[in-house]
């Protein structure tokens, strides 16, 4: 499959650059996959498709349905979405240029880093502190099924949500059996609860690193009641 893809275009319609340093993930990649900053002017004009990846794929849905796009198409945008690679029963190349990519490939951009830094610096003059992501957005909850905690007409939000959204693979999902399994987030109240388990103070400094939280501050209350110091990017 990568044999066959003669050009990734990294930046095309994204701000990649504005997050990761650019020229360290294409010579970090340079051994398995060519990378450019633009199209090559005999591709400008070429024929090409925007393409959606289902989500949680595994190999051979990459290997058959994505690959024989190449036949009819010379270029392929991957739009952006939360679209992954399947982790089990991957080649092994594959998997190794999965972690390249992760954990080598990727650095964040000096402006990035510098930024970082400062933030971690003015996050700790308030002593020691929690940096949480309660993985409670809509479309996470949307995406996984999970509804525990939530109103009816809340879960049917959700529901719509995932049935609409084309490259979401999985639709019909029991929320009772996602949770029973382990895969949902805890909801913010059970976070509290969590955290006050574990012995940490009432004034301990939350940093909330996520977006909008699905029900907004009634479902935050009981969290905030117990750590009142709770601070959030949005």
């Amino acid at each position: 499959m990568v044999n066959k893809l003669k050009y990734f275009n990294c930046l095309n319609g994204s701000n990649f650059s504005d997050v990761f340093d650019e020229d360290h993930f294409i010579s970090a990649l340079a051994n398995d996959v060519k990378v450019i900053k633009k199209l090559p002017k005999d591709l400008t004009t070429a024929t090409r498709a925007v393409k959606h990846f289902k989500s949680w794929s595994g190999i051979d849905y990459y290997q058959d349905e994505i690959a024989h796009m190449w036949e009819e198409y010379q270029v392929i945008r991957t739009a952006k979405s939360d679209s992954r690679l399947a982790n089990n029963n991957l080649p092994v190349d594959i998997q190794k240029l999965r972690c390249r990519a992760c954990y080598k490939a990727l650095r964040f951009a000096p402006r990035i880093e510098a930024m970082g830094k400062l933030l971690v610096e003015r996050m700790r003059s308030y002593g020691p502190y929690i940096a949480l992501h309660l993985r409670y957005e809509k479309d996470m909850l949307a995406f996984s099924g999970c509804t525990h905690g939530l109103s009816p007409a809340e879960a049917d939000e959700l529901t719509t949500i995932r049935e609409n959204t084309a490259y979401w693979k999985v639709k019909d999902i029991d929320p009772i059996e996602q949770r029973n399994k382990g895969y949902c987030p805890l909801t913010p109240k059970e976070v509290g609860m969590f955290l006050t388990a574990l012995g940490y103070p009432s004034n301990t400094p939350i940093y909330i690193a996520a977006g909008d939280i699905y029900g907004g501050d009634s479902k935050m209350s009981e969290l905030r009641s117990r750590f009142p110091i709770l601070m959030s990017k949005v």
